[in-house]
């Protein structure tokens, strides 16, 4: 077969704090918008006060919905959390989105009993990796025996997008692109190309991001927006929705 996918099925133990809080946001869908705030906002441990401001917004908001009890469960996995990714130099906070991408996903419907989930996935061409070191974040496929029978979604998740595409400091109205978005955007752009012939192709940039105007438009002006969907903070929680009223 001309076109492969290599790369790993992830996944962890049942106590580990990406499972507990991958499992408490399915269960509890109203706290993905808390967790989102809280992603990107709290960088530091001086900015752990905030934590109760964002839980109590959102309670005020869905009062009927979360209750004090989950309130407190939720409150002490994210303290967790945030204490263990400052020790691993924040590497924890886009595993977590990788794997609730991996758990609500394909977002996309690919219509197949046979899907396989991969993460930190590369796309082989006769079996050499296209874009050499580079790959995708989350893939979803069903088997295939040619690449007409392919339905693939590849994603690639980033907390903040606009700090991924812009070079800091980011202004809306200024910011350059980063050579490595660029570079990314390039290698989709390859794969985009190679399996074009595939029944049902997806590639995606996926994001908790509320405000994505300026990264939707520049990817628009760079040309790649009839190749790369963006996936922003309410796509995800209506595919988180979907997931837990299945």
């Amino acid at each position: 077969m001309k076109y492969k996918f290599s790369g790993t099925k992830r996944d962890y133990p049942k106590q580990h704090i990406i499972s507990r809080m991958t499992n408490f946001i399915i269960d509890n869908v109203f706290y993905f918008n808390a967790l989102s705030h809280i992603l990107i906002r709290v960088k530091n441990e001086r900015r752990f006060p905030i934590i109760d401001e964002i839980i109590e917004r959102e309670y005020k908001s869905h009062s009927k919905i979360m209750d004090e009890k989950n309130n407190s469960e939720f409150k002490k996995l994210v303290i967790e959390f945030l204490t263990e990714d400052f020790n691993k130099d924040g590497n924890l906070r886009g595993k977590l989105l990788e794997f609730i991408i991996s758990q609500i996903g394909p977002i996309n419907n690919i219509n197949s009993n046979t899907l396989s989930i991969l993460v930190d996935c590369r796309v082989l061409e006769n079996d050499i990796p296209i874009g050499e070191d580079k790959n995708f974040d989350i893939c979803f496929y069903c088997d295939y025996k040619c690449i007409e029978e392919l339905q693939a979604e590849l994603i690639e998740s980033k907390l903040d997008i606009n700090n991924f595409l812009f070079k800091e400091p980011y202004s809306p109205n200024t910011s350059e692109v980063t050579s490595r978005a660029k570079e990314k955007l390039e290698y989709m752009k390859e794969v985009f190309i190679k399996l074009s012939n595939s029944r049902h192709l997806i590639i995606a940039l996926a994001t908790i991001k509320y405000d994505i105007e300026p990264s939707r438009q520049t990817i628009v002006k760079l040309g790649f927006d009839n190749i790369v969907k963006i996936y922003d903070y309410n796509f995800l929680e209506k595919a988180l929705i979907m997931k837990c009223s299945a």
